[in-house]
């Protein structure tokens, strides 16, 4: 995008005046008064009726400008814009026109005769309506542009404020009120901030990963379009704060406006394919040759229709046969339709339009079948990570600066959340430090001069400078000075506060002049006192021209690092890049710059490190030696090791052998050293130790086998008494636990004749039961008035007897005969979700977020641990059970819809769910994917959040979403959160989940994230909480401590 908005503003004042110099009005560079007073209104009573009308007429509306469209005649005059089908076409016509001619002279009309020329015909026509028919689409797909834009607004006018002006009548001056969840109806300056802080989501315009946070503060007059952080823009969207804004540009004039041109206009020069230039080179070429070779035939055949005779040595009565002539004529023409390919078109646009399908399906825009062709001549893609490699949603955890020497890092771990920046602190950041001490020049009338050399001319720097007065200054006493660096560096002047840091520094790295930098604060003609500096940071500019290291391995490198628990400091960044901050224990292998380097050996040695070799170790594939010495690893020596060049497991406590593979490749050059591990040999010393052990082994076996034979008779014979009556007791097995299928009969046993009912479900009724006597399970029998029916019940069978997971209510076993179907579940003590969400139980907000990210981990495993992925469509809070330790695990799966193999994003099916919880753009498209389940977990999440119905008429906003989404828009969040936690939550891990649960209810499926970005996020909601706990649990000990009195002593229990 550039910088932005160069064009922008207007070149007369609003209010009616004209600017002197007629230079566009750069408003993010003025402050809030300057904004006002150049558009001649007053944000607290907005513009009056006249205004409004006059502007109405200079800028007109606030939409985006409609291109005019092709034609339709053009359209398909464009189809024909091909050399080869210009040919196919002359040939159709010149044998449509022969064969008439041929049906005239012989009397009869043949429809053979037309034959050719009209399946010609048929395959051009077939070609105009397939390119039409993709043009047309992708027409209407870039209409879609100016859905961007916002539909209504809260606008001040009149001193009456109106909170659903639609959009397009907003004018410049307009006071526009912006709220959570609000999309920006046009570019405007921030005037004033409602909330603490504000953040706008503007990724669709400048492709930023992560929400940008707004001030009211002007910025310079060349910032690019990220740097103007007091300003927002059309088409983006409000996700944290509210605001009043002043309109500064709208329609055309905005920044989606500007793309919306941009657009048009390469649309205006668009150039030939790489596949329509050699078509039209090779139907030239076709053209002259077929051409040729027509004309020779037809000429090699003149005798035939044109004869003469020879009179006195000249040629005389000439006798020519139109009949003939045409005939031959007709075989030149058939020689020509023969040559020319006539099923090329047709294939090439078949190939094109399966392309341009495909690519539809995975969200790609082809405006004309040709350009998909182009993607297989392209070699090089430009292409923004921004979006890709982020989670859309980070904090700081941990800072990372440079240490004293070379080569050494200091970190610092960051408190608090994204949220609010005067939550939480750097941790031991030394900065405070400069209160204590203060640099002033010798000479109180000369400058305060610092002078550093850098390594090379070249090199660039960021300055930090900390100021504060520590001195008590007297009435008459002040300090104030100017900053310079260099000739083109200054900044002033600056009155330090007392005892109060100041930070200053330059926003763009500045370059010293021969290689010394010069920093000099020089007195003002106004102060009293000598400039002066507590503290000065200079950072240089490090260039990485090398490629970041390769994905697989940081991936695997952080997974060891994860399961190790391991804490190095120099663990930081990029593993390999740049090379003087290589990680501790790496070694990486560089090619070039532009490949990007691989891990080649990794040293954990003495990092005190337990449990077992993690397998994440085989996920470095280029790993070539590894040191796991001098730790305390248990476990076997894993297979997947035969692959390194050295393996050194010294002083762990590793058990069994080694594998043969390692000890073939020990042959190979493998070094292996395997000692201190006293429990571990190799394969021949643990031969010899079981020969000398087998003869007892075999003796024992044999005696065990005859034991157990005894033991297994008796029990057949046992099994063959009678059966068990209708005193039906818990404590007397009647089926085995292991049984997946089970009869009608063992089901009427287990449940002792279906005597205690647990609930009612859309299956059917659920009972409770016993197997094996002390295991307790549920009961669900499909009822015959239930909506469900076998296919559900086949689907729900089929689909928990492949898949397992904590989360995951398991399947104990099942019954299919005849009319009898059964699902027999484990027994979950605690019911369903919303049993306690509607009785009169409390839970703790902790509580609360740990149930939540149960479900959420039970839907991950389904999207992404599921292979292929499952959706299981009928997300709520009924489906959501509790045991008995207050887990949650989903259950209900006769509505889940497993994907078909081949990496489809959605599937179209007939629309199930439940009402309120069914995701609208599924009902309204049927198409189905994983983000269907997402929107369904949202109101999940919302209504365990509120412990309000999902659907309630009697409220303003009967859809739950709608009412958290008005409700928040006030800016409270104690009217939304359960009224039964009483304000006992961490308000900043509250406001997330809110947050992260109106992300999950988006309309569109594109905006929502997926289910582990989701657990992620509910996960950093639960630290918060906890850290919250952990310091008022820490604040009452402390408490407790300091009113103990010296008289308190220990007494008997």
């Amino acid at each position: 995008m550039g910088k932005g908005g160069d064009d922008l503003g207007t070149n007369k004042q609003i209010n009616g005046s004209e600017s002197s110099n007629f230079e566009p009005f750069p408003p993010w560079a003025k402050d809030v008064r300057e904004c006002e007073d150049h558009f001649g209104v007053s944000a607290e009573k907005g513009l009056t009726t006249d205004d409004v009308a006059k502007r109405h007429q200079i800028y007109g509306l606030n939409e985006l400008e409609k291109p005019e469209g092709t034609s339709l005649f053009k359209l398909i005059l464009e189809q024909f814009n091909d050399t080869l089908v210009r040919i196919l076409l002359a040939a159709a016509v010149i044998s449509f026109v022969l064969a008439f001619v041929d049906g005239d002279e012989g009397g009869e009309m043949a429809i053979t005769a037309f034959v050719e020329p009209l399946v010609i015909f048929l395959i051009l026509i077939v070609n105009a309506i397939v390119g039409i028919w993709q043009e047309t689409n992708a027409e209407k797909a870039l209409e879609a542009l100016k859905e961007i834009q916002s539909q209504q607004a809260t606008v001040t006018r009149d001193g009456v404020k109106m909170s659903s002006l639609p959009a397009k009548e907003l004018v410049p001056g307009d006071a526009v009120e912006l709220r959570v969840g609000d999309k920006v109806p046009a570019d405007m300056r921030v005037v004033r901030l409602i909330s603490s802080t504000l953040r706008v989501e503007q990724g669709s315009l400048t492709g930023e990963s992560e929400a940008v946070s707004k001030t009211t503060k002007p910025v310079e007059e060349n910032a690019d379009i990220q740097g103007k952080k007091c300003m927002v823009f059309a088409g983006t969207t409000v996700v944290n704060g509210s605001c009043v804004c002043l309109v500064t540009h709208t329609g055309m004039s905005t920044e989606i406006g500007r793309v919306h041109s941009q657009i048009q206009e390469a649309a205006q020069h668009e150039e030939d394919t790489p596949l329509k230039k050699k078509l039209n080179e090779f139907g030239e070429a076709l053209t002259m040759i077929i051409g040729l070779i027509c004309a020779l035939v037809w000429l090699i055949n003149v005798k035939y229709f044109l004869s003469w005779e020879y009179v006195d040595g000249w040629p005389r009565n000439f006798k020519f046969s139109f009949e003939k002539c045409t005939y031959y004529f007709e075989i030149a023409v058939a020689l020509a339709v023969a040559a020319i390919p006539e099923g090329l078109p047709a294939v090439i646009t078949t190939c094109l339009a399966l392309g341009t399908r495909k690519m539809a399906q995975k969200n790609a825009l082809v405006r004309k079948l040709p350009s998909v062709e182009t993607l297989g001549c392209t070699t090089v893609i430009c292409s923004d990570k921004t979006g890709t490699l982020t989670t859309n949603q980070m904090a700081v955890s941990k800072l990372v600066a440079m240490g004293s020497r070379v080569g050494t890092l200091r970190s610092f771990n960051v408190e608090g959340t994204s949220f609010d920046p005067r939550d939480g602190k750097i941790e031991d950041w030394p900065v405070e430090d400069v209160l204590v001490t203060a640099a002033t020049p010798a000479n109180v009338s000369l400058p305060l001069t610092i002078s550093w050399n850098v390594e090379t001319p070249s090199d660039l720097f960021y300055a930090y400078l900390h100021g504060a007065e520590i001195q008590s200054l007297r009435d008459n006493d002040t300090r104030e000075f100017n900053i310079t660096a260099g000739p083109n560096v200054s900044y002033g002047p600056v009155s330090p506060d007392e005892l109060l840091v100041n930070t200053l520094d330059n926003t763009s790295p500045v370059k010293c002049d021969g290689g010394v930098c010069h920093l000099q604060l020089i007195r003002t003609l106004n102060s009293t006192l000598p400039p002066l500096l507590n503290a000065i940071e200079a950072f240089v500019v490090v260039e990485f021209p090398q490629s970041e290291t390769n994905t697989d391995d940081v991936v695997a490198i952080k997974s060891i690092e994860t399961s190790y628990g391991l804490s190095r400091i120099s663990w930081q960044g990029d593993p390999c890049v740049p090379q003087q901050f290589l990680w501790d224990g790496l070694t990486c292998e560089y090619t070039n710059i532009s490949t990007p380097p691989r891990i080649l050996s990794l040293d954990l040695s003495s990092s005190e490190i337990t449990g077992i070799t993690v397998p994440e170790i085989q996920n470095l594939t280029q790993l070539q030696k590894l040191d796991l010495s001098n730790n305390n690893l248990t476990g076997g020596v894993p297979e997947f090791l035969a692959k390194m060049k050295s393996l050194l497991v010294i002083g762990n406590n590793l058990s069994g052998s080694v594998p043969q593979a390692l000890l073939d490749k020990v042959k190979k050059g493998l070094t292996l050293n395997i000692q201190g591990n006293p429990n571990l040999c190799s394969s021949n010393s643990c031969n010899k130790k079981k020969k000398r052990t087998m003869l007892p082994v075999i003796a024992s076996l044999a005696s065990l086998g005859v034991i157990i034979s005894v033991i297994t008779l008796l029990f057949v014979c046992m099994k063959r008494g009678p059966s068990i009556g209708k005193g039906f007791s818990p404590s007397h097995p009647s089926v085995e636990t292991k049984k997946r299928r089970y009869t009608y009969t063992e089901v009427l046993a287990m449940t002792n004749n279906m005597e205690r009912v647990l609930g009612k479900g859309g299956f059917g009724m659920v009972y409770h039961g016993y197997i094996n006597g002390n295991e307790e399970v549920a009961v669900k029998l499909l009822s015959p008035s239930s909506a469900q029916g076998y296919k559900e019940f086949k689907t729900e069978v089929e689909l928990l007897l492949r898949v397992y997971h904590t989360n995951l209510v398991s399947l104990v076993g099942y019954c299919d005969e005849k009319d009898h179907l059964a699902l027999i579940y484990q027994y979950m003590a605690n019911g369903d979700l919303k049993q306690h969400l509607s009785g009169s139980s409390t839970m703790s907000w902790v509580d609360t977020l740990n149930i939540a990210i149960d479900a959420a981990l039970g839907l991950e495993y389904l999207h992404i641990g599921c292979r292929p992925l499952i959706v299981h469509r009928d997300v709520k809070s009924s489906n959501i059970l509790l045991d008995d330790q207050f887990q949650a695990k989903l259950a209900d799966f006769g509505l889940s819809r497993s994907f078909p193999v081949g990496g489809e994003s959605h599937v179209s099916t007939l629309v199930a769910g439940t009402p309120g919880y069914l995701d609208h753009e599924y009902y309204q498209t049927n198409s189905l994917s994983e983000k269907s389940d997402v929107y369904s977990f949202g109101v999940v999440l919302l209504e365990i959040i509120t412990n309000k119905p999902v659907i309630d008429q009697t409220r303003q906003k009967p859809h739950i979403a709608e009412w958290v989404k008005f409700m928040l828009t006030r800016g409270d969040i104690n009217n939304v959160m359960d009224p039964k936690l009483k304000g006992v939550y961490d308000s900043g891990s509250a406001w997330k989940a809110l947050e992260l649960a109106m992300t999950c209810v988006f309309p569109s499926s594109l905006e929502r994230p997926n289910m582990s970005h989701v657990v992620h996020e509910l996960k950093e909601c639960l630290i918060s909480e906890n850290k919250r706990t952990r310091d008022i649990n820490a604040t009452s000990s402390l408490d407790i401590n300091l009113s103990f009195g010296s008289d308190v002593n220990p007494k008997a229990r």
